[in-house]
């Protein structure tokens, strides 16, 4: 099955399927580029790639960002929204690990899917898994206008972080600084293996692997 098809059966908000494409293709050309590649299988960390946000919509404040609503309209995403929440319920991430299910990607894409994101920071440096490595890496790597440094992603996460839920100390930034942390150094981990360096992954780069990416099919379990 091709990721077009799977985004248009699950009514996915272009701005969702351009962040999830642009991740893919970061984790694309890093695989291109790994000096060991016995020890990835490029096909799942791209896939895990265009699904690891799949049910985000259900997070999404719509009011913010009405140009990405478009043509559309807010009403007609409002109701994709109400969808989401009553058939997967309130938390993004067991909505896309369940539509991986439904979906029947192989466990292992799955498993990857499950890994990706800012709480797994410290889990995914410290497993010898290079899969999950690269595709949590990669979507570190995407910020919503494009491609950036990590070094940027996270700077505007933690503004963000500071901006939504501290208004006094809290223990939580502690965490929020040590998983940073892990993920400083789960990039160099990922490039000491690269034959391209970290700053050569630019938003033209990604964008030019969008037509390749587009033509994967996707492994399935029946």
């Amino acid at each position: 099955m091709y990721i077009q098809e799977i985004y248009n059966k699950y009514k996915i908000m272009p701005s969702l399927q351009l962040h999830m494409f642009r991740v893919a293709g970061v984790a694309s050309v890093i695989c291109e580029n790994f000096k060991q590649p016995e020890l990835i299988n490029q096909d799942d960390i791209v896939s895990a790639c265009l699904l690891h946000d799949m049910g985000n919509i259900i997070k999404f404040d719509l009011s913010l960002f009405p140009q990405f609503l478009e043509p559309e309209g807010y009403d007609y995403w409002k109701r994709v929204h109400d969808e989401f929440i009553n058939k997967y319920g309130s938390d993004e991430h067991m909505a896309t690990y369940e539509i991986a299910k439904e979906i029947r990607v192989s466990k292992a894409v799955q498993q990857m899917i499950e890994l990706v994101g800012f709480s797994n920071s410290e889990k995914n440096y410290n497993s010898t898994n290079f899969n999950y490595k690269i595709a949590a890496y990669a979507d570190f790597r995407v910020a919503p206008l494009g491609v950036d440094s990590l070094e940027n992603r996270l700077k505007d996460g933690r503004e963000r972080f500071f901006k939504n839920k501290m208004r006094t100390y809290n223990p939580k930034l502690d965490k929020f600084d040590e998983l940073s942390g892990f993920i400083f150094k789960l990039e160099e981990q990922i490039f000491e293996k690269s034959r391209i360096k970290l700053f050569n992954i630019t938003e033209r780069l990604v964008t030019d692997k969008f037509d390749e990416i587009k033509k994967l099919q996707l492994s399935l379990e029946f």
